[in-house]
């Protein structure tokens, strides 16, 4: 079976896509590393998201920033501190 012209073309943007990537993680500062290592932990651990989606939903939904506050301090009650916080 011979390579159709689209697949050509998607094998060179994945590898495009592919030296862009390895480039733009050699050029993470210290500060975002540290960010994706958190974000890693975060997604890798399902609890953690549910506590996530939660609080944003809860931050949203006023806009009195005691009100977010309570109603984080109680997320953190129920399921305590996810551990991408820590």
């Amino acid at each position: 079976m011979t390579p159709q012209p689209e697949d050509t073309i998607l094998e060179q943007t994945i590898k495009l896509a592919e030296a862009w990537q390895n480039r733009t993680n050699e050029l993470l500062t210290t500060e975002e590393k540290t960010i994706h290592v958190q974000m890693k932990r975060l997604l890798l651990n399902p609890v953690d998201k549910v506590i996530m989606a939660q609080m944003i939903d809860q931050s949203f939904r006023s806009a009195d920033p005691y009100r977010v506050a309570d109603q984080i301090d109680y997320l953190f009650s129920k399921y305590s501190v996810p551990d991408f916080f820590l």
